[in-house]
């Protein structure tokens, strides 16, 4: 996503299906980004201990945490949290590398999908007005595939749509999988210097 474009002209460029998620809204949910000005310690504790009860087992060591805390304390990364009322029921990790943001890692209560059908796509919403409001470049929502030559699992599945609802069709890029994968070159022409 280019954040050099104006707010309405990024939204422009959503899928409707997208738009029409991002357009509800919840009075008993909070959305704030936790970064370098207001995050404590207790904040990847929590995303830690959410991630951990959601998955139901540590999928990556401490150390993995703790320099994910470094890189928000230096300015290098930022966590959007959503709340219903005082609990917090998701948290969404971006790093930021020369002024170009990248949705790393989110985790929410599944049990409020059902009640909640944005919670992560308000939480890349909230991501990408925040890095535009700081002057960051470009917004990374993640690779995904078009086609593949093997059965691919629902929740992958899942994760592709996600991803491709930011961008409208005529922007996919296919950067895994049996597809040939685009030059050097034709990433740059959407990171400007």
């Amino acid at each position: 996503i280019n954040l050099q474009d104006t707010k309405e002209k990024i939204y422009e460029n959503f899928q409707s299906n997208l738009k029409g998620l991002l357009k509800k809204t919840y009075p008993d949910i909070y959305i704030e980004v936790l970064d370098k000005d207001n995050y404590t310690k207790q904040d990847i504790i929590e995303f830690r201990n959410l991630h951990f009860k959601v998955s139901g087992r540590f999928t990556r060591s401490i150390k993995t945490w703790n320099i994910q805390d470094k890189k928000i304390k230096s300015g290098e990364a930022f966590i959007v949290r959503i709340r219903k009322n005082d609990e917090t029921i998701s948290l969404s990790y971006f790093s930021v590398i020369n002024k170009n943001v990248y949705y790393d890692v989110g985790v929410a209560l599944r049990e409020f999908y059902s009640q909640y059908k944005n919670i992560h796509h308000k939480s890349l919403w909230k991501a990408i007005q925040h890095a535009k409001s700081k002057n960051c470049k470009s917004f990374f929502v993640g690779s995904f595939l078009e086609e593949s030559k093997t059965e691919i699992d629902s929740k992958v599945k899942n994760i592709q749509m996600f991803k491709k609802r930011f961008t409208k069709p005529n922007f996919y890029h296919t950067l895994i999988g049996v597809n040939k994968v685009p030059k050097v070159s034709e990433f740059s022409k959407y990171i400007r210097s």
